[in-house]
């Protein structure tokens, strides 16, 4: 019994430095995505601004279709050095 406690305590302290590292690749997922969403939100007020309101209406439904999609996408490793 006492070896399946000392089991679960190891398999926890081994999980969360692993979880420590997700952060870099999320905040990098997040950061590109707001990146793109922000620029379709621009062209669609500009878009608007010109009078061309069928294109804004695209391009503002595009962003919030991004906004929908938002997951983990752990196939992206962070870049640059000193991520983790």
């Amino acid at each position: 019994m006492s070896g399946i406690f000392v089991f679960g305590i190891a398999i926890g302290l081994l999980a969360s430095p692993a979880l420590a590292f997700q952060c870099p690749v999320l905040i990098q997922q997040a950061n590109a995505k707001l990146k793109k969403v922000q620029d379709l939100v621009a062209e669609a007020q500009r878009l608007h601004n010109a009078g061309q309101h069928a294109e804004s209406v695209k391009k503002a439904n595009a962003a919030l279709g991004l906004l929908k999609e938002v997951k983990l996408d752990e196939s992206k490793p962070p870049a640059g050095k000193g991520s983790y």
